[in-house]
């Protein structure tokens, strides 16, 4: 006699039978101690002809072929039962595969305590992994087990994936209970597990995997055809109607399948009129899921199911078309990288500071990731040609990143004649070849300056500047306002300011987007602005760079007269700033929801140059007055003082007025404190890495800072910081006496202090150095903060996809006027579902939903 009847239904499995059987027949249990039972459900390939050569050589196993299809696996299974002999049942799919000691361990584990039922747990095979199935709600560990005399005992059970292939029942218990699969429905196995588990005496799960799951693209719980939704919501009905019968408060656990039910609807290509009778029938089951307590229900889905509370099933139809993008990242991902993306700044110089090189870096990780990346900049009289070929040439750039300039822009779409472009500069040229003449009067007074670019040309008089194309076409104007003049329609725009005429730039350029682009303002000040441009032309996301607060800098403080950039917030979708310190206070400022902190993205490329110079201190800042230089050469004073060789070298641009005032101050100083051999001013270097990594410490005194790009790329140049403590930033970074040193804000001497301390222990430096770097690492990587960027993309797309209609009106129209038929299949749907009637028995009646369906179809 047999011990075990293994069912096993077939429809079109040619393929992957004999890999099933293979498994059946190498059991460790024995094979002459099974009976094989193969039901054929019609199938259209080999699979009738291959299971009937299995029953022709082996005397245990049975064929049996159904003369039609039945379309789900529920009526094969149901036969297997029926023509079972052992005392014990197992099922196999035939894409799938017992492991070797599967039945042994089922038999052992049902039989040990005279159990009703027995499962194992199973692998799954995903992507070219193998991995086990996720059994922690039975908080069980590899290979232990679980008994219980029945649900209510342990009620986890009936929570666990149904697996019907992993288990073992008791045959004698499954006649009695007339257990019996649905039939033309897909989800009848979980509704069989789970009305096997309700009404068991005896019940044992071990955490050891019996089966290789292969999941298929062609299976049932994979496939959204109308026919299949609404089978699994007549199988959640059937399951409702048992479980309420059972224990009212365990129905839950049959309207929670919705999650899975809602993923497939969303994803699926349903027209809406489809969509609209699967509602109607899977209403009264939401009725349930809205009411209970029992579910965590993600906020994604709030508008989608107050649509159906409402009965506004049209409403939810159309809202479902959205919600593909929560379920599929592919889908999310794909359509993000549809859209391009905008990095504004103003700012754009060989001489390239740190905002433009965290903009730069930004670009270059988006770029790498697949995504468009175009930088508009809005600075006037550059040769933004020259630029960017230095930028390309020179790795701050990818090759394939086009920085648009407002100027240049202008002059390109108003040169009708072809372009006498300059020579090209070589990539060790370090300065912006342009060619100037100036004009001077009878006085000797400089009266006019001419420049030429490569894409226009400019001419500045104490009155105005004038832009012209190479051919000589004036085409803007700036005197006390802006005037620009189209040379195709001779159409003469004016600007009152330099706000409008960004705007309208902008605003030309998000125009021509056929899709909603991301635009990301990458300058806190008055300039650049983007608080003008419509919301609706694109997705507004603004990055701060800096501290936006006045002194004392810090949460509380007016915000600075020239942080412009949450002006309009309402506009905002989201805000990036650096460090979760400005996020929490940003939040309590303006009660941002969308609102991230990522550091800036590094350059990772260190110097390999780690050869300190043990008297070099440096400093890498603008020589602007908020960088508080005059603090480290009054610092520096002291250690001069007690250290004569110490060398203090700062490294800066002065370009624009305001830094040649404060070079000209700071030197003054220096000059005053009788320091010129001491502290040397070195201008802005090319090298700042080789610099960095040559140096025994870097100082950081600014007055405020977003969180100082130099301080990371100095740590990651194995370079310790010694910076002031200053609201946000370094002490994200800085462990103080361990891998750089926090200083009280402008004291003076302890920052004198430690940069004695680090002079006179140059080992204790080097040291430091490389925990610096070690620690940055660990809490920056390139894959990281691109993750991050990638979520605030995501978020934005999905909180405006909430907020958009993506549904033709004009075509849903003529649906509203159909729904009232709806109503008639809803209203006997309802009725069925109240009367708590068994639909396995109703499934092929003309009185059942399907046949309702059928009567009230469009």
């Amino acid at each position: 006699m047999y011990k075990i009847s293994i069912i096993v239904p077939v429809y079109n499995q040619e393929d992957t039978l004999k890999r099933a059987f293979d498994s059946i027949k190498n059991q460790s249990f024995g094979f002459e101690n099974l009976e094989v039972i193969f039901v054929d459900d019609a199938s259209t390939d080999n699979s009738a002809d291959i299971i009937k050569g299995f029953s022709d050589n082996y005397k245990n196993v049975k064929s049996i072929h159904l003369s039609e299809n039945s379309g789900f696996a529920g009526k094969p299974r149901n036969v297997g039962i029926e023509n079972a002999t052992a005392p014990y049942l197992m099922f196999l799919d035939p894409d799938d595969a017992f492991l070797e000691d599967a039945c042994k361990t089922l038999y052992d584990n049902i039989t040990e305590n005279d159990s009703d039922i027995a499962s194992g747990n199973y692998n799954i095979h995903r992507d070219n992994k193998i991995v086990r199935n996720d059994w922690s709600i039975l908080k069980l560990n590899d290979g232990e087990s679980r008994q219980a005399k029945n649900i209510n005992e342990y009620f986890n059970f009936i929570l666990a994936t149904p697996s019907v292939w992993s288990k073992i029942f008791k045959r004698e218990f499954v006649l009695k209970e007339k257990l019996e699969f649905l039939v033309g429905v897909p989800a009848q196995d979980l509704v069989f597990v789970s009305e096997a588990l309700l009404k068991a005496n005896g019940i044992k799960f071990i955490n050891k995997p019996v089966v290789e799951y292969m999941p298929q693209a062609t299976s049932v719980t994979s496939t959204r055809s109308k026919k299949v939704l609404l089978g699994f919501i007549e199988s959640y009905t059937e399951l409702f109607n048992i479980v309420n019968a059972f224990n009212k408060n365990y129905a839950w656990i049959s309207y929670r399948n919705l999650f899975f039910w809602m993923k497939q609807f969303c994803l699926s290509d349903l027209s809406i009129k489809d969509k609209i009778d699967l509602l109607y029938v899977a209403n009264p089951l939401f009725e349930e899921f809205i009411a209970t307590d029992k579910l965590k229900i993600p906020e994604f889905l709030d508008e989608f199911l107050d649509a159906i509370a409402k009965k506004d099933f049209l409403e939810a139809s159309m809202i479902s078309e959205k919600l593909d993008i929560y379920y599929d990242e592919n889908i999310l991902l794909e359509r993000i990288k549809d859209k391009k993306i905008f990095l504004l700044f103003y700012g754009l110089d060989i001489e390239i500071g740190g905002l433009a090189k965290a903009t730069f870096n930004r670009a270059n990780l988006l770029k790498k990731h697949g995504y468009d990346v175009t930088l508009l900049n809005l600075n006037e009289s550059i040769n933004c040609r020259y630029i960017t070929k230095y930028f390309h040439e020179n790795g701050y750039l990818d090759e394939s990143i086009n920085i648009i300039n407002i100027v240049e822009y202008y002059g390109q779409k108003n040169n009708i004649n072809e372009i006498q472009k300059l020579p090209l500069p070589n990539s060790s040229e370090k300065k912006d070849k342009t060619r100037i003449a100036e004009h001077y009067d009878t006085n000797g007074k400089l009266c006019k300056r001419e420049y030429e670019f490569d894409d226009y040309c400019c001419e500045e008089t104490s009155e105005s500047t004038d832009y012209y194309t190479k051919d000589g076409f004036k085409y803007l104007t700036i005197q006390n306002q802006y005037t620009l003049i189209d040379r195709a329609s001779n159409f003469k725009i004016e600007f009152k300011d330099i706000f409008e005429f960004h705007k309208y730039f902008i605003t030309e350029i998000l125009l021509k987007c056929e899709n909603k682009p991301f635009l990301i303002n990458e300058n806190s000040g008055k300039i650049p602005n983007f608080n003008d441009v419509s919301p609706k032309l694109a997705h507004k996301i603004a990055s701060i760079h800096t501290n936006p607060y006045k002194k004392e800098y810090h949460y509380g403080s007016p915000l600075r007269d020239n942080f412009t950039i949450l002006k309009n917030s309402k506009d905002l979708e989201y805000v990036v700033v650096l460090t979760e310190k400005l996020k929490g206070d940003l939040i309590k400022e303006f009660n941002f929801k969308n609102i991230k902190a990522i550091p800036n993205i590094l350059n990772m490329t260190a110097s390999k140059n780690t050869e300190k110079e043990n008297n070099k201190i440096s400093i890498f800042a603008r020589l602007s007055h908020e960088k508080n230089i005059s603090d480290a050469i009054k610092a520096f004073k002291i250690v001069a003082d007690n250290k004569k060789d110490a060398k203090l070298e700062i490294f800066g641009r002065a370009v624009i007025e305001d830094e040649l005032v404060e070079e000209k101050r700071l030197k003054n100083l220096v000059k005053e404190l009788n320091l010129e051999d001491s502290v040397i001013f070195k201008g802005h270097t090319y090298e700042a890495f080789d610099e960095m990594s040559t140096s025994l410490a870097t100082l950081f005194v600014s007055d405020y800072e977003g969180l100082g790009m130099v301080v990371l790329e100095s740590m990651v140049n194995q370079t310790p910081v010694i910076s002031y403590d200053i609201n946000y930033g370094p002490s994200d970074f800085i462990k103080d006496g361990e891998n750089g040193f926090l200083v009280k804000q402008y004291d003076v001497n302890t920052l004198a202090e430690k940069i004695l301390y680090l002079l006179n222990n140059p080992d204790k430096a080097v040291e430091m150095g490389k925990r610096a770097k070690r620690d940055v690492l660990e809490k920056i990587d390139d894959e990281t903060l691109f993750l991050k960027w990638q979520d605030v993309l995501r978020q934005v797309y999905i909180n405006s996809q909430a907020k958009n209609d993506l549904i033709n009106k004009a075509i849903l129209q003529e649906l509203i006027d159909a729904e009232r038929v709806k109503i008639k299949l809803y209203k006997e749907n309802h009725r069925l579902y109240n009367d708590n009637k068994f639909l396995k028995r109703q499934i092929n009646s003309k009185k059942g939903i399907k046949g309702i369906i059928k009567k009230f179809r469009f």
